[in-house]
């Protein structure tokens, strides 16, 4: 409990967080503290007050901005007198100042005004800058050109039109008298770092905020974190501003003329509360806090996350970054929804903060209702004896009136619940939310009660397009998915459109195609289903071939969903499948078979048990259509049979559908017709020489020239051969990486058995495979050029 600056509505006057701000977690509202810098004016005792958050610039000051348009008061702050903006009096009196106006008036009567440097009494002067906004801080900005892009882009402004400075009295001699003071020396940047920004931004004035925001935020960072003041700083000379600010504003605030002040930042402003109210940073009397600050506590934290699963892995930093500039944190306020706080009944806990450790209450509540125990039960010594295993069991059953056994029951079902295996949900609660989540857990339970996994999912973000938002009129509210495009649609669209790191954009026409995989894979199922189970001639290779392309389906999913690869499990499971299933039957034709009826049932009801969870409502129609009395959600998720999973055979398939994909392309660049292929299988030397060099490459770990032509060239079998070895070697190298291929008589045998697919799919009369070596047409020497797993090719 004390003061500290928190985000505060100014409608319901109460402290506010991420739920109770418009735009929630997207906004990224937080309170910065900005330092105040006191430039006395000439011949009175008042203070023009400019903001910055980069106090160690003051060495380089060479004027104050003052926006001529704005409103401006001056006000006795503490007794004292200041000119600041009337915004930033009215936030100052919510930030535990006492505030007196005692005087309005526009900017433009300070222009042409002079104060005193605090730092040695040179004399500024005023100058109007409509890029100073009054409703940031104090409305007063000091001006630092060599530095600051945009004080350099307001003084260009000024010495290019000298007459807006002479409409207020100010000669054009006095503003090119005006030079910049070069104060922090980097490496890469000229003596004045904020003109280099500008022009490498293209900024051609100061009203060019997006480009100087550009050019500010990279002339910042590469100043605090590799600047170095120089010899006119003082005794800060030599200092890397990274080490030195903090010593900067001590010595300042003890030589008395440095304050502070406190500002929302946001990604967008003004900030606004839910219920309409704007949202400043408030000091309030009395405010209860959790002190996340705490280094004993942030050390459990930081073991807590070191020991969990951030999938996808790379949002661990901003975990580890939050975990560190997490300090006091508001956690109540005086009214609303909520439950009263413990240690001061006239305050409620701020949802955020109150809903951290709730999957707790899930492993209970079940059997706290079963047992109809009465909320006035469910003391303190109940849930430290339930979910921490504190206390006697009879002292809390006498205490609660709750029998032992009960009590006994309920620790059961948490032991068995707990920890929390994954806690799901999206990026904006990194930042509160789910650090709160990993600090509470830390605190409260031991450690084998810790979390385990965080996963966090993008979400769907913007629709044809553009971004998702009520003023467009354009969100689809859940309760209208299930009419308008079915839950199974929906279902499967968003998992199979984007990953869980990738934010959506919802498409209709994307829709419409998943919806059409949809129907296909429901009519291939029916087919399936209704097919009679024949006794005749089945294709027993072509069979192999499905029944390990099943079981590769099932292993690679598997490990898919385990990863929490999402969009690729649904690809290998439905997308792969209907090609599969297609293949199949075109295959069968070809080599006038059977289909094998009771394998491609085996194979659908696999396929529907691992797309279950995607699209339930459908796989359970199709579950009971096959014959299951029981609902599918009790089926398991299938196991791969790794003994009928044929690599070289699924290899020998692929290179029949590669063969009919480069023939295509040939047809189509050449948009000649032709009636026959002639398909070169290459010579058993090449298929030895391949596996020669895989040996080499796994001893090796490169595939380097050097090395591989003279250990081949050992070889007799090779040696022989010098001039092709040498031209494969070449290919392979510059490839990196060798390809796919099977064994020479597998892949002879695939292609021949599919003469017929092959003519069919390409509209040719015929296709004749061969040997190289027994070649015997072969017009234009093609079949020297065939590669394992490459057959050559020749069209006539």
């Amino acid at each position: 409990k004390g003061k500290y600056p928190l985000l505060f509505c100014t409608s319901h006057k109460n402290a506010v967080g991420e739920d109770d701000i418009l735009g929630g977690d997207e906004v990224k509202a937080q309170v910065i503290e900005f330092n105040l810098i006191k430039f006395k004016l000439l011949d009175e005792d008042i203070y023009l007050v400019a903001a910055t958050l980069r106090p160690e610039t003051l060495f380089g000051v060479t004027n104050v901005w003052v926006n001529p348009e704005a409103d401006y008061v001056l006000v006795k702050v503490d007794g004292e007198k200041w000119i600041i903006s009337e915004k930033a009096a009215f936030k100052l009196s919510y930030q535990d100042r006492k505030i007196e106006i005692v005087e309005k008036f526009k900017g433009e009567k300070l222009i042409g005004r002079k104060v005193y440097s605090p730092l040695d009494n040179r004399e500024l002067l005023v100058l109007p800058a409509p890029f100073v906004d009054p409703n940031n801080a104090s409305g007063i900005v000091y001006s630092v050109p060599a530095h600051a892009p945009y004080d350099w882009a307001a003084l260009v402004d000024l010495k290019r039109n000298p007459e807006e400075a002479e409409k207020y009295g100010i000669s054009a001699s006095e503003i090119e008298a005006i030079q910049p003071i070069s104060i922090i020396e980097i490496a890469g940047y000229s003596e004045y770092p904020a003109k280099d920004a500008c022009e490498k931004h293209e900024v051609e004035s100061q009203t060019d905020y997006e480009k100087l925001d550009r050019a500010t935020e990279e002339i910042y960072k590469a100043e605090f974190y590799n600047g170095v003041l120089k010899d006119n700083c003082g005794e800060f000379a030599g200092y890397r501003i990274s080490d030195v600010k903090d010593k900067v504003i001590e010595e300042f605030r003890s030589r008395g003329f440095l304050d502070v002040m406190y500002e929302v930042t946001a990604l967008k402003k003004p900030v606004i509360c839910r219920c309409g109210g704007e949202v400043i940073a408030a000091i309030l009397p009395d405010q209860w806090f959790i002190d996340y600050s705490n280094e004993r506590w942030k050390q459990l934290a930081r073991e807590c996350l070191a020991n969990m699963a951030i999938i996808p892995e790379f949002h661990r930093r901003l975990f580890e970054y939050t975990i560190e500039w997490l300090r006091e944190r508001p956690c109540a306020r005086k009214r609303g929804i909520g439950t009263k706080l413990p240690f001061d009944p006239e305050w409620i806990i701020e949802s955020l903060s109150d809903s951290t450790i709730y999957m707790a209450f899930y492993t209970v509540i079940h059997q706290i209702k079963r047992h109809r125990i009465k909320a006035d039960q469910l003391t303190e010594s109940f849930w430290d004896y339930v979910l921490l295993g504190k206390g006697d069991r009879e002292k809390v059953s006498k205490e609660t009136g709750i029998p032992p056994k009960t009590l006994d029951k309920l620790r059961l079902h948490f032991e068995y619940w707990y920890p929390v295996d994954l806690r799901h949900t999206a990026p904006p609660h990194i930042t509160n939310h789910l650090t709160f989540f990993i600090f509470h857990h830390a605190a409260i339970f031991d450690e084998d009660k810790w979390p385990r996994a965080i996963s966090i999912n993008a979400i769907v973000s913007g629709r044809e397009g553009r971004k998702m938002s009520k003023s467009y009129g354009n969100i689809i509210p859940l309760a209208d998915v299930s009419r308008k495009y079915s839950t199974d649609l929906y279902r499967l669209y968003i998992s199979s459109d984007a990953d869980i790191k990738t934010e959506m954009d919802w498409r209709e026409a994307r829709v419409a195609a998943t919806a059409k995989n949809l129907q296909r894979f429901w009519e291939t199922a029916i087919k399936i289903i209704e097919l009679p189970n024949g006794k005749g001639r089945v294709n027993r290779i072509i069979d192999k071939w499905l029944t390990s392309k099943l079981n590769t389906k099932i292993k690679n999913a598997t490990e898919h969903i385990e990863n929490f690869e999402i969009r690729s499990a649904i690809f290998k499971t439905l997308n792969e499948s209907l090609e599969e299933i297609e293949k199949y039957f075109s295959y069968i034709e070809a080599t006038r078979s059977s289909p094998n009826a009771r394998l491609l049932k085996r194979y659908i009801e696999t396929v529907t048990r691992m797309l279950a969870p995607v699209i339930p409502h459908v796989c359970e129609e199709l579950w009971h259509r096959m014959g299951h009395k029981r609902t599918i959600v009790k089926a398991k998720w299938p196991s791969p049979d790794e003994s009928r999973i044929n690599v070289e055979l699924e290899k020998a398939f692929d290179q029949v559908e590669n063969l009919i994909s480069d023939v295509d392309e040939i047809i189509k660049v050449t948009g000649k017709k032709f009636k026959k292929l002639y398909v070169y299988v290459a010579a058993e030397w090449k298929y030895k020489l391949l596996n020669a060099i895989s040996r080499i490459y796994e001893e090796e770990g490169s595939l380097n020239p050097r090395i591989l032509m003279p250990r081949l060239m050992k070889d007799e079998q090779f040696r022989r051969y010098g001039k092709q070895v040498s031209k494969i070697i070449s290919e392979i190298c510059k490839r990196g990486e060798l390809w796919k291929y099977c064994g020479r008589d597998l892949e002879y045998k695939i292609l021949k058995m599919l003469r017929s697919y092959i003519a069919k799919r390409l509209q040719l009369e015929k296709v004749y495979v061969v040997y190289e070596e027994k070649a015997r047409y072969d017009p234009k020497g093609k079949a020297a050029q065939s590669m394992p797993g490459r057959a050559a090719l020749y069209l006539e």
